[in-house]
């Protein structure tokens, strides 16, 4: 087995390596949880569900649509929305009966949990 010395490699060399194995791109991720959610339903026009501990999407009295918020204020200082690149949202879902589809829009518009009406 032949040994390599480091004196026989150029400094310049080992200068490269160590700031390439040094470097990282800034890369920063954060999570953010909702602030607020609510949903309201097809059936029940009128109904006010703000208070819901969860967010009911389909059931046999109609449609409901689903809305989340998140508070970006939590994020560290000087980041806002435009500077958001990329966003993964997790939903754990209870109680299926059967297959169907979640279609996912944003809401540009301000809503409050305890008011929104269909």
């Amino acid at each position: 087995m032949k040994l390599i010395y480091l004196r026989k490699i150029p400094p310049l060399f080992l200068v490269l390596i160590i700031f390439l194995l040094l470097w990282v791109p800034s890369i920063q991720a954060h999570i953010v949880h909702v602030a607020n959610d609510t949903y309201n339903n097809s059936g029940m026009a009128n109904s006010v569900n703000g208070m819901s501990d969860n967010i009911f999407i389909r059931d046999a009295n109609g449609i409901r649509q689903g809305y989340a918020r998140s508070d970006l204020t939590t994020s560290p200082s000087g980041i806002t929305g435009a500077d958001i690149k990329k966003a993964t949202l997790c939903l754990f879902v209870n109680d299926v009966n059967s297959a169907g589809n979640i279609d996912i829009h944003r809401v540009t518009a301000a809503w409050v949990r305890i008011e929104l009406k269909l």
